[in-house]
């Protein structure tokens, strides 16, 4: 179910160069490592990883955002979610998490749209 995603690079680079970076995830044990053993993720150099097969806890449950707060070492505020759906959206808002709406189905539009926030939230 996991598919590669071109459009969405040029967003992680914007955002590598610009702030920390994280990676929050619900995904099956050695899936993370088999995504990126297939180029399916992009290569970038992730600030913090939350791997939910690890943490033995997932998205939308208020502990993995716990858990990747206190691993992101920064303010509720500071922290911009992406996700593609609106219930793990409403379990991040919960803790005063800017969040982001990622539409899996169209990649392009979604990876502009995302941009431009960025852009307008975080560098103006």
């Amino acid at each position: 179910r996991f598919e590669k995603n071109e459009t969405i690079l040029s967003v992680l680079k914007f955002a590598r160069e610009n702030f920390k970076i994280g990676f929050l995830t619900n995904m099956y044990p050695g899936m993370f490592e088999e995504i990126q053993e297939k180029g399916l993720l992009p290569k970038i150099a992730w600030d913090v990883v939350v791997n939910s097969s690890l943490e033995h806890i997932a998205k939308p449950d208020k502990g993995i955002y716990e858990i990747a707060q206190k691993k992101a070492g920064v303010k509720n505020e500071e922290i911009l979610f992406i996700d593609n759906t609106q219930t793990n959206l409403e379990a991040a808002k919960n803790f005063g998490w800017k969040t982001f709406l990622y539409d899996s189905k169209d990649y392009e539009l979604s990876s502009k749209n995302l941009l431009e926030y960025i852009n307008h939230e975080f560098t103006e």
